[in-house]
């Protein structure tokens, strides 16, 4: 699977570490806690570092990234999974990645982020989209 979707996966790699980038670049105006959960109500209700915001979750996300790619392949059926459903496993986590990130630098820099409205369409429409394919 991995020998097969490589190009894919290395694509997706680099979309999930893209945050640091931008994080580098917000880096002078991010404060040095930066929110990094927020409750039912849409409360912030976690705080990070400004190092582990920008640096360590996209690296968490990033071996999270192979760790399902590395599952899918491990598959007792080797492989024989339909390439739409392998390219969905493999961009899932790119681009909610790359959803929080923008909105936690946002929530970062002072601007209003309904997460309570937020995330669970976001969800929605993540298993909407993989119960289409299944």
């Amino acid at each position: 699977m991995i020998k097969k979707n490589l190009k894919v996966l290395i694509i997706t790699s680099l979309v999930i570490l893209l945050p640091i980038l931008a994080g580098l670049i917000l880096w002078d105006q991010l404060p040095e806690q930066i929110p990094n959960h927020w409750n039912l109500s849409g409360e912030i209700d976690g705080w990070s570092s400004k190092p582990f915001a920008v640096f360590g979750m996209p690296l968490i996300m990033l071996a999270f990234q192979w760790l399902c790619a590395l599952g899918t392949g491990a598959d007792p059926k080797k492989g024989n999974h339909p390439e739409k459903i392998v390219h969905l496993v493999l961009w899932i986590i790119p681009v909610l990645n790359t959803v929080l990130s923008v909105l936690t630098y946002a929530a970062a820099l002072g601007q209003e982020v309904r997460m309570e409205v937020i995330m669970p369409t976001l969800i929605g429409l993540v298993l909407a989209i993989v119960g289409n394919y299944l």
